[in-house]
């Protein structure tokens, strides 16, 4: 008696786990159907994209002996701070984009407030 209600129990909990498995089949093919490619990429591009531009090539500086030398580490220093500088430069986009956060919210503030007063 006792194996056959242990055994109704288990063949209960499959069938509910059965249930539960069609109903995620389900979801998953109303999720599948709704994927509208454009769509989707546009919004993992605008979720993800940093603003940073992408670097600079590098120009190749061959380095040669004697009094050159000097001379290509200077060069060196040189690129290396007009590096820097488009860095600054790439960060604008990014301040872009916390100003328009601010005014958005700012704006939604604005639009409770009416909302309120009326």
């Amino acid at each position: 008696e006792f194996v056959s209600r242990v055994l109704e129990r288990s063949v209960a909990g499959e069938r509910e786990m059965v249930t539960m498995v069609n109903k995620c089949r389900e979801g998953m093919e109303e999720a599948v159907a709704s994927i509208c490619v454009e769509r989707d990429q546009n919004i993992v591009v605008e979720r993800y994209k940093s603003g940073d531009l992408p670097p600079v090539d590098i120009q190749f500086e061959e380095i040669s002996l004697g009094t050159e030398k000097k001379s290509s580490s200077l060069i060196r220093r040189m690129s290396r701070s007009n590096l820097n500088q488009k860095r600054d430069k790439q960060n604008l986009f990014q301040k872009k984009r916390k100003i328009q956060n601010h005014i958005e919210n700012h704006r939604s503030e604005i639009m409770k407030g009416t909302k309120e007063m009326r």
